[in-house]
């Protein structure tokens, strides 16, 4: 076992628990399902973790967001955004709650949410502080950085400020948006160039192993939000490195609670259709057209006919209005450049084009 980077972790634990940072508030759940506001009186949090093969005393001031995993097992996120999985051990929890000082066994914790970890969502943010201009359009930045360069709107390799990433979290995977919501944004047609890069392991400790590359369009987006815990309606196509692509829907879709639970939906979604291109070069790096006009949708990858699909409802309501996102799978990264937009028929005044 290397044990430098396990004693420099472990420095860097007590150079964090040595600060002045105030003990936090905590929501507490217990494993019988109580709820409890506390303050901490500990000054650490005892973590087992088997890779590490060491046992860590995680600073309380430290500690964003403890999740449950697995069998008794839990994932602890850190306010710089580390992730830490193991088993809770040691003595007991020292706090105090509204009705006096209280001693809680570790066996008991199932989770732990700091009262003062932001929210993700809109309302925390300052007005324009993650959005920019381009194409001639507003975009929303979402879950993880985006900038502008060189005429390409590229994902960066940081968590957005204030917002809970992880699988256990409200959601994974950079997402830029604009016209969500707009219902000028009716019939038309996005085309951009695009290139998947490799995946950011540093997003999440957990990262899905192998070439987990790909890019994922939103279109139609009449409710889209940046969370996958909240309702979103929209129209989505995924595309993988090897040229897979895949259609879908989502009618007020989510998963309720935190993380990304398959066992907890609300609302529907379902496939549209699937494919494979058989003639682009490189799926990874390509030209991509998407068309929406009434209920007919067209996909073109670097010249050649993906689909054309038109939705006329069933079990899944089709999707009227809303704009376009791009988004990349997990914590893939990627660039769009040379986008291009067209509107089909009239759109309301003063509205941006492109």
């Amino acid at each position: 076992m290397n044990t430098i980077p396990i004693s420099l972790f472990v420095l860097w634990l007590a150079t964090v628990s040595s600060g002045a940072a105030p003990l936090p508030r905590w929501q507490v759940t217990l494993s019988d399902g109580s709820r409890i506001e506390l303050e901490p009186k500990s000054e650490t949090l005892q973590l087992a973790s088997k890779p590490l093969g060491a046992k860590l005393a995680i600073p309380i001031s430290a500690i964003r967001v403890v999740e449950p995993v697995g069998d008794r097992g839990v994932s602890v996120e850190l306010g710089n955004g580390d992730h830490i999985s193991g088993h809770l051990k040691g003595p007991p929890l020292k706090a105090r709650a509204l009705f006096g000082d209280i001693l809680i066994a570790p066996r008991h914790i199932r989770k732990i949410e700091s009262s003062s970890t932001p929210t993700a969502g809109r309302e925390m943010d300052t007005p324009g502080e993650f959005q920019l201009d381009y194409a001639g359009l507003r975009w929303d930045l979402w879950r993880t950085g985006w900038h502008v360069e060189n005429g390409k709107l590229a994902s960066q390799r940081h968590i957005r400020p204030g917002f809970r990433y992880g699988h256990w979290a409200n959601g994974r995977g950079g997402l830029a948006i604009t016209g969500n919501g707009d219902k000028s944004w009716t019939d038309y047609e996005v085309s951009f160039d695009y290139k998947m890069l490799p995946a950011n392991r540093e997003f999440f400790h957990a990262h899905i192993p192998g070439d987990s590359r790909g890019m994922g369009v939103t279109f139609r987006a009449a409710e889209v939000t940046e969370s996958w815990n909240q309702p979103n309606t929209c129209y989505s196509l995924g595309i993988k490195p090897e040229g897979g692509w895949s259609l879908g829907a989502n009618n007020r879709w989510f998963m309720p609670g935190n993380g990304w639970n398959p066992s907890k939906r609300a609302g529907k979604n379902g496939k549209l259709g699937s494919g494979k291109a058989k003639n682009c070069k490189d799926p990874a790096e390509a030209h991509l057209r998407l068309r929406v006009r009434g209920q007919t949708i067209t996909a073109w990858l670097d010249g050649e006919q993906l689909f054309e699909i038109t939705h006329d409802g069933g079990e899944l309501e089709p999707i009227p209005y809303g704009g376009f996102g791009v988004s990349w799978k997990w914590e893939a990264m990627g660039e769009i450049s040379n986008l291009k937009v067209k509107h089909f028929g009239k759109r309301s005044p003063g509205r941006p084009r492109s």
